[in-house]
């Protein structure tokens, strides 16, 4: 739903801060935001554990407002949502997510967050993708058979996780959209699939 490039971020903090490049690759190292993103310690935490080290004088609404002003929303993923939506399906976000970044992109994209019928956002459910108690979890609450439910990702571990769970996963592309578009449409004239 939102692109963004860490590379990038991270040089902007460098040049905001006068940061040490190292601390601040730190901070995006999995190690740093795994905690962070599935709830193990809370976005204040991770904010004074690391981010304050990293980035002195940085504050949290500055951390927020950094990570806001690179995302982007993603359309053709936008529009896939609501082509979804027009057709009647109900459709979720499953999401490796900190709370300080779901600010950052409500700020950044209000309203993102409401084309959908339900969120599930790491932080929230304590569980990462590709990790299969998210999937397990999502799919408890959707109240869905796993293989009646269609999931998208970007990343090859994250869709074979969705599998490992029992769901149909695509990997999703930008340049794949007609034919995702297509298998949704075959998806919903299979009798067996309904």
């Amino acid at each position: 739903m939102v692109k963004y490039n860490y590379n990038q971020l991270a040089d902007r903090l460098c040049a905001i801060t006068k940061g040490d490049r190292e601390s601040i690759n730190r901070l995006f190292a999995f190690e740093s935001l795994y905690p962070v993103e599935s709830g193990k310690i809370s976005s204040r935490d991770f904010y004074s554990r690391y981010v304050k080290k990293a980035l002195p004088g940085f504050s949290y609404d500055d951390l927020i407002d950094a990570f806001a002003e690179h995302f982007v929303p993603n359309i053709p993923v936008v529009e896939l949502v609501r082509k979804l939506k027009q057709r009647g399906r109900e459709v979720y976000i499953l999401s490796n997510l900190a709370e300080f970044q779901k600010i950052a992109v409500e700020k950044r994209i209000p309203g993102l967050f409401d084309l959908f019928d339900k969120r599930f956002l790491s932080y929230e459910l304590g569980y990462y993708k590709p990790e299969p108690e998210i999937y397990i979890e999502a799919i408890r609450q959707i109240g869905a058979v796993p293989d009646k439910i269609v999931f998208f990702d970007d990343l090859d571990t994250n869709v074979e996780g969705a599998r490992n769970a029992g769901i149909y996963a695509i990997k999703f592309s930008d340049e794949k959209m007609e034919g995702i578009l297509e298998t949704i449409r075959q998806l919903e004239e299979d009798p067996d699939f309904l």
